[in-house]
């Protein structure tokens, strides 16, 4: 078996195996696992043509949270460097701080952007839809990129509350998502409905759980997390059967009563991590859905996500905490 290097591996590993499934979902539009591919690679044709033969180098995506904005990663990724989300609802200050810290080679934006970027190199999505590509040469340049060279960088406030920017490698994302694979028995028939922000590593595990497991992943529009009905609704829509959501996502959800008036037909497992999650609200859901599995995530960061997990495998009081657990495989905790 090839060992896994690269994150793009586990893209082209389900491309192999169901290149016509659906992979990502969001309100306007699907594609498949050989459409993200495709598209991925003529982005990265746009990036490497208008820029040169860079590597390693940082390009920041300016887009809304849509199927558009991974598959802008996954070509960031094929051009041999590292991706930035920025988050657009950021006051204009602080995306300009940011940029400033991270002086990006390029940004990749969809539609109308403040004046504010038009001083760095903008590339526009949509512009790239029909550039030629050439898959054997782009291999060939990617076989320069090292396990240990970023995947991403994420900015976080900071403790200073200035934006502080932490980058992760190809090999700490492998490492994260083979063990989420062999823990929680992710596979094909896994459907994530995806809740955190792309700036926010929570979205890592939706992600790349995603790309390695040939699953499927549905971008679960923010503004049903006020509307409650209407978000069970969606879930059963699309036969959703495993979240990972803040805890104040499912607080939100346990406080409105939704629990007992509405049912998830298709759940199976609901995991959580980013703040405390009470027991109080956790035995609401444990209550209405007492066979599923729920599991307590915790991790800055700096570890990629996650280093510290418990499955909830008991009763608790409502004023009880919750344990945190012990540590991720491969990883320890002092």
């Amino acid at each position: 078996m090839k060992m896994i290097t690269n994150v793009l591996q586990y893209l082209r590993k389900s491309v192999d195996k169901y290149p016509d499934k659906m992979a990502l979902i969001d309100e306007n539009k699907s594609v498949t696992f050989k459409e993200i591919n495709d598209r991925a690679m003529r982005l990265a044709s746009c990036i490497l043509a208008q820029c040169g033969e860079i590597y390693n180098m940082p390009i920041a995506v300016y887009m809304d949270k849509s199927v558009d904005s991974i598959i802008s990663f996954m070509g960031i990724l094929y051009s041999g460097n590292f991706y930035v989300p920025i988050d657009k609802k950021s006051p204009q200050e602080r995306i300009n701080r940011i940029l400033e810290v991270l002086a990006p080679v390029a940004i990749i934006t969809q539609g109308e952007q403040p004046d504010d970027l038009k001083k760095w190199k903008n590339i526009d999505y949509e512009d790239s839809k029909e550039t030629f590509f050439d898959e054997e040469k782009m291999l060939t340049h990617l076989k320069h990129v090292l396990d240990v060279d970023p995947v991403y960088v994420l900015f976080t406030s900071g403790s200073t509350g200035i934006p502080k920017g932490v980058a992760i490698n190809h090999k700490s994302v492998i490492d994260y998502t083979e063990w989420l694979h062999n823990q929680f028995r992710f596979d094909d028939q896994t459907i994530f409905g995806e809740q955190a922000p792309f700036y926010f590593d929570n979205s890592i595990l939706d992600i790349y759980s995603t790309l390695k497991n040939s699953a499927t992943m549905v971008i679960i529009p923010e503004r049903l997390f006020i509307f409650h009905n209407k978000l069970f609704e969606f879930l059963n829509e699309y036969k959703i059967n495993t979240i990972f959501w803040v805890p104040s996502a499912l607080i939100g959800v346990a406080n409105s009563g939704v629990l007992e008036r509405e049912r998830l037909m298709y759940m199976e497992k609901v995991l959580f991590c980013g703040e405390v999650m009470p027991n109080k609200q956790l035995n609401l859901w444990r209550k209405e859905y007492p066979d599923l599995l729920y599991a307590n995530l915790y991790g800055p960061t700096e570890i990629t996500d996650v280093c510290t997990y418990y499955v909830v495998d008991r009763e608790f009081q409502d004023d009880e905490p919750l344990p945190i657990g012990k540590a991720c495989e491969n990883t320890q905790v002092l």
